[in-house]
């Protein structure tokens, strides 16, 4: 749900303390993965044996998966992002009514309050059952 309002509890000042942390973790998470490229390449100019190879196919698929998360957690970050150039940061994508100021601190790319994210988890278990 896209708004027109941010936060009315959130500062000035805690809006760029979050920003801040959003763009930090940004930088960590594309830093990780030029290291992660770096690191593939060096391993395709080795020849190594049978035995390197299964090693570093596992090494490749646990890689892979910590890349997928890191792409999805960027797309939350750069969302988040582009709400506080908007003005609309802070604010439930589900109810449009505030996000917890400490949820905020702990997960700064967070689209929904604790209580409507439980809610949607409790109905996606009620689905799979």
């Amino acid at each position: 749900m896209i708004t027109s309002q941010a936060h009315p509890d959130l500062t000035p000042e805690d809006t760029s303390r979050l920003e801040a942390k959003l763009q930090a973790e940004r930088a960590t998470i594309l830093a990780r993965s030029q290291a992660r490229s770096s690191e593939a390449l060096a391993e395709q100019l080795k020849l190594p044996d049978e035995f390197d190879q299964a090693s570093v196919h596992s090494s490749q698929t646990l890689e892979l998966k910590l890349a997928g998360k890191d792409r999805k957690l960027l797309v939350l970050i750069d969302h988040a992002l582009g709400k506080i150039r908007r003005g609309e940061y802070g604010l439930c994508e589900g109810t449009d009514e505030p996000i917890e100021l400490r949820r905020l601190e702990a997960r700064p790319w967070a689209r929904y309050s604790l209580a409507y994210k439980e809610q949607l988890e409790l109905e996606r278990s009620m689905h799979v059952d």
